[in-house]
């Protein structure tokens, strides 16, 4: 399941350009910013005053809303035929937003169970760890994919060109998830970058019955996680 999202994440950066994300970039940011703060505003507000939870467990729950499944939104745009459209490169912007505010939310929790020491100083490792991977991701885009792509597109080998693509994008997947980042959000970094290449659409090519594949077995995960038992016991509390 982990797979499909990760190669999902993949063919979609090779599929958007920069270009099309900086047209939608500041209404992507501060409507992002808009929804999630709006969500767990929400949360609150139904959590604590509506069903009488605990003001930290209300809190989470707002956390959770303001999420939506990057994987989900993606297949439904793309079966539509909306990827492209304006409506869509700005959800994506959003989704992207999503991703990345999870890295805060997750070191915000610390302050849920009263346990904040050195909130801020892990704050500022955060930061400073996207950024340090953005900027290699920039450099690798720019200097090396090409280079590298050239070099194995010499030997005129399928199969060694795919190897090649799929280590580039595992390989981001796995560099975020040690830096403490969202694996789609390096997937769809680096797929983003090997847009600027002349190589993209054959690795589009070659990667998509892949990602078909795997993206089923993401869907059909979600399915075993629903507890039958669960929605039963609670299907007042989850209707509302």
């Amino acid at each position: 399941a982990t797979i499909g999202v990760t190669l999902l994440m993949f063919t979609l950066g090779m599929e958007v350009s920069l270009s099309q994300l900086r047209e939608v970039g500041k209404v992507g940011i501060w409507g992002g910013m808009l929804q999630i703060v709006a969500a767990i505003g929400l949360g609150i507000l139904v959590g604590y005053v509506f069903l009488g939870w605990p003001l930290s467990q209300s809190v989470l729950f707002g956390l959770i809303i303001s999420l939506s499944s990057t994987a989900v939104c993606l297949k439904i745009l793309t079966d539509r035929g909306e990827l492209s459209s304006i409506q869509g490169r700005i959800m994506l912007a959003l989704l992207i937003l999503q991703d990345i505010s999870v890295i805060f939310m997750t070191l915000s929790l610390p302050l849920l169970t009263g346990q904040s020491d050195n909130l801020a100083t892990a704050l500022i490792i955060s930061i400073g760890k996207v950024l340090i991977f953005i900027t290699a991701t920039f450099v690798l885009g720019r200097w090396i994919l090409p280079w590298l792509l050239g070099g194995v597109g010499g030997f005129r080998s399928r199969e060694l060109f795919l190897l090649t693509v799929l280590v580039l994008c595992f390989g981001a997947a796995v560099s975020t998830q040690i830096f403490g980042l969202s694996i789609v959000f390096g997937a769809f970094l680096v797929g983003l970058m090997l847009r600027q290449t002349h190589f993209v659409h054959q690795a589009l090519a070659e990667i998509t019955p892949l990602r078909d594949i795997f993206a089923s077995l993401f869907f059909v995960s979600l399915g075993m996680l629903l507890d039958p038992v669960f929605v039963a016991a609670n299907w007042t509390l989850i209707l509302a």
